[in-house]
């Protein structure tokens, strides 16, 4: 089978029939990675970073966005920059370091120097060089990234310039990111204390737990034993927990479900029993005056997972995470974690909210690791495509509705398809269709394209 075959008949979607399958060679075939990179992270808006991470005029940010390496920074009047983190001269890494704050970037290699506009200001030994007449330093700079937009604190790039805008892209999904945003009249920051690790499987895997509610229960079961446990000795008075962990013994038995918000992003969703444990349920009152009881019920009472296709979770219930994922290989994954907060919370609801995220998101966290380990289990099982093709993702479709179910209505988004249960898999349908219908269309242009040359 090749790779165009394998794309074109990798989802079993007879829905009628109550068939929803995908084909395990799609987390195998090192021939769709090239394909990835081009199509879906070079091809149209991937998330690069939160305000808050470059806050400062002169500011800065390296990174790397699916094989791109990235230089984004805040000029002199505090606007957004963002380049190809490659020097004009011979292509070095010209900002090295991470973060920090510069007036101008200098690349290591031989010097050639660059202001926060990404112009070329300087070359070492200009004068009697020898460069050719044609040579113009005004015309040499940092490649810009053609485009970057923001919404509320939440940068996106695209290398490619014919995309439609941001806000059109995010669609629904901006009232999820309200609801994470309106919890802070001062705004959001990240925290100190990023973290960096890999697992050895494919970067869908990733992608598609995090709208995976039903492996919380199993998967994380040292979490759900380890929180049961203390609420037993505090009961019992043999300690005492001063920052209350998040309870998921009782998931199953909590409404939820999800949302299929178009372009691939999705929304899982679920009720807390208890919602005193968080770190903001006292805020409760101040958010229903500000932006109505619905939406309130959403910050304090509600966990959510936004998956933005194709690269980054925002997540609010442990803790508010954003987690950015990238391929380095068809069978190795690189994961970012970032703990995002209110500015000017109470002291006490920081460290509440800290330690929360210690407890289950952090690399030495209770749940991290878990799921790396189911990732890495996937992958190694996933080399049987040959003779056992398929994985099932029907749980749930039959009672999934086609558009938005009361909720949503409530809420004003209209979904594509809405979830009765956070333990529904075909919310990962419409995740694996996006990542099909992308690589499709862009294959086929290209075809095309090269078969009018030949004519």
């Amino acid at each position: 089978m090749d790779t165009i075959e394998l794309l074109e008949n990798c989802i079993d979607e007879r829905i009628g029939e109550g068939v929803l399958r995908v084909d395990r060679r799609a987390y195998t075939n090192p021939d769709l990675l090239e394909w990835e990179f081009e199509h879906i992270f070079e091809g149209n808006w991937v998330y690069l970073c939160h305000e808050s991470q470059v806050y400062r005029p002169r500011d800065f940010l390296s990174l790397t966005v699916g094989r791109q390496p990235v230089l984004v920074t805040r000029n002199k009047e505090g606007e957004l920059r963002a380049f190809i983190n490659s020097c004009a001269h011979r292509g070095a890494l010209v900002a090295r370091e991470t973060t920090g704050n510069r007036a101008a970037f200098t690349c290591p290699f031989h010097g050639w120097t660059y202001d926060l506009d990404g112009r070329l200001v300087d070359i070492p030994l200009e004068e009697g060089a020898g460069y050719p007449c044609q040579f113009n330093k005004s015309e040499i700079g940092l490649t810009p990234i053609p485009r970057l937009e923001s919404y509320r604190g939440f940068v996106f790039i695209s290398f490619n310039s014919d995309v439609q805008p941001l806000g059109q892209w995010l669609g629904d999904a901006t009232t999820f990111i309200d609801l994470i945003v309106d919890q802070s009249p001062d705004g959001l920051e990240v925290l100190p204390g990023t973290a960096t690790y890999t697992y050895k499987g494919n970067w869908k895997l990733t992608y598609e737990n995090q709208a995976d509610g039903y492996h919380a229960v199993t998967t994380h079961g040292n979490y759900i034993r380890t929180v049961l446990n203390r609420q037993t000795e505090n009961r019992k008075g043999s300690m005492t927990a001063d920052q209350p962990s998040m309870d998921l013994s009782e998931l199953t038995r909590s409404d939820g479900g999800f949302y299929d918000l178009d372009h691939g992003h999705v929304m899982l969703w679920w009720d807390w029993g208890d919602p005193k444990s968080r770190p903001n349920f006292g805020q409760y009152d101040n958010y229903k005056q500000s932006v109505g009881e619905e939406r309130a019920n959403w910050m304090v009472n509600r966990a959510r997972n936004l998956i933005l296709y194709p690269n980054v979770l925002l997540a609010d219930h442990m803790s508010m995470q954003i987690r950015v994922y990238r391929p380095l290989s068809v069978d190795r994954t690189e994961v970012t974690i970032y703990c995002l907060a209110p500015k000017n919370e109470s002291p006490q609801n920081r460290s509440h909210r800290l330690r929360q995220y210690e407890d289950f998101f952090n690399v030495t966290g209770l749940a991290t690791c878990d799921d790396a380990a189911e990732f890495e289990a996937q992958q190694a099982g996933a080399q049987s495509g040959r003779f056992v093709p398929w994985s099932d993702l029907s749980r749930g479709l039959a009672h999934m509705i086609h558009g938005p179910n009361e909720l949503a209505s409530r809420l004003g988004i209209n979904p594509r398809y809405s979830g009765s249960k956070q333990e529904d898999e075909p919310i990962m349908w419409a995740q694996c269709r996006h990542w099909r219908d992308t690589l499709l269309s862009n294959v086929f242009q290209e075809q095309n394209r090269a078969r009018s040359l030949v004519k």
